[in-house]
């Protein structure tokens, strides 16, 4: 629609498999994400097998693990500081990762 504008990266749309709910991972940032994390945002595991957001610049060294549908702070609980929750660079958190790859997104940029 035109005049809107809500942002919010990859959302699951549906399963190929026509499975009506996605399962999640939470996954941790030890607090050397190098960039913010954001809902909606690929991501993928860094050396130390902590997520790191996918930035275009450095899409072919990496292998996206999935995409972020929720964040949560280094005491495991829902961020609620920013409308749409944010986790800044190095920053200690959670992440649920959607890590199936037959899920079908739909990009909102």
């Amino acid at each position: 629609m035109p005049g809107i504008n809500n942002p919010r990266g990859l959302v699951p749309t549906r399963h190929l498999h026509g499975v009506t709910s996605f399962l999640t991972r939470k996954r941790y940032t030890g607090g050397r994400n190098l960039s913010v994390i954001r809902v909606g945002d690929p991501v993928y595991l860094d050396v130390n097998s902590e997520i790191q957001r996918a930035l275009v610049a450095t899409l072919a060294a990496q292998q996206w693990l999935g995409v972020v549908v929720a964040l949560y702070n280094g005491n495991g609980r829902p961020l609620v500081n920013t409308i749409p929750p944010v986790l800044a660079a190095s920053t200690t958190g959670f992440a649920d990762v959607i890590e199936d790859p037959f899920v079908v997104y739909t990009v909102h940029s």
